[in-house]
């Protein structure tokens, strides 16, 4: 098994110095970070789907890599001082978004203890993230998408990684993390 550092350092060093870009507050307080190479997704009609929208092609802008903010309260501070959080009306959720668009990354610290990750970012936003008061144990707070990999960690702390095609490996880490980008 991989350590947890190293495991954090070989996923996010692929972002490193990479802005983000197409930062979208999502559904619910969901918050999407693109990196990478923009590129053309599209998903063919799904002709039997309950949904409309599913029964219709899709054509969408992906990065190369994202991270997704998914089933997780979270708090954006610049300079230390919070700004705006995830139960704010809409408007502050996309204004989060704003803020931390064309920002790089610059490093991940998970606190094992507390199952809360801090993202740095170098013009000084901090993104932090830990489970809802009524999160279960396998909601996923975040994933960090790769090109054919996944890393996600749960709000019961397990990390799970691993190829996009096959079963993830999982885990607890019994340590604080930190890794620097750059």
């Amino acid at each position: 098994m991989l350590h947890t550092t190293s495991l954090l350092a070989e996923h996010f060093s692929l972002l490193a110095a990479q802005p983000c870009w197409q930062c979208t507050a999502n559904y619910g307080s969901w918050l999407s970070l693109h990196f990478g190479q923009p590129r053309i997704v599209v998903r063919e009609p799904v002709p039997n789907a309950k949904a409309l929208a599913m029964r219709r092609r899709r054509a969408d802008v992906q990065g190369d890599f994202l991270l997704w903010i998914e089933m997780a309260a979270w708090e954006y501070s610049e300079d230390d001082k919070p700004l705006l959080h995830s139960e704010q009306p809409r408007e502050s959720l996309q204004q989060a978004a704003a803020r931390l668009q064309g920002q790089c990354i610059s490093g991940v610290r998970l606190l094992h203890a507390r199952t809360e990750t801090i993202f740095d970012f170098d013009q000084g936003g901090q993104l932090r993230v830990w489970p809802h008061g009524d999160a279960r144990a396998d909601d996923p707070l975040w994933h960090l998408y790769l090109p054919e990999k996944i890393l996600t960690l749960q709000a019961n702390g397990h990390i799970a990684h691993g190829s996009l095609s096959q079963e993830l490996s999982s885990f607890v880490p019994n340590e604080t993390v930190s890794v620097t980008l750059g």
